[in-house]
């Protein structure tokens, strides 16, 4: 995750509500109650369609099949 980390960690104790995208979410190793891991390889079309997110995230799109973990 390198320096996103930092801004996962950030946003985290500013209070926000986080999801994060990962082709292996085990690596990660951040739990908090406002932050939310999906699994998915940003660079495969099909893979990031698999994820599902709120409409208020994404109005125009909400795709199906959420992998969590």
């Amino acid at each position: 995750m390198g320096g996103n980390r930092a801004i996962l960690e950030r946003a985290l104790a500013q209070g926000h509500e986080v999801t994060a995208v990962d082709r292996d979410p085990a690596r990660l190793r951040v739990e908090h109650h406002n932050l939310r891991v999906l699994q998915a390889d940003i660079f495969d079309p099909l893979s990031v369609r698999t994820l599902r997110t709120p409409k208020r995230c994404c109005p125009r799109s909400a795709p199906t099949g959420v992998r969590t973990a």
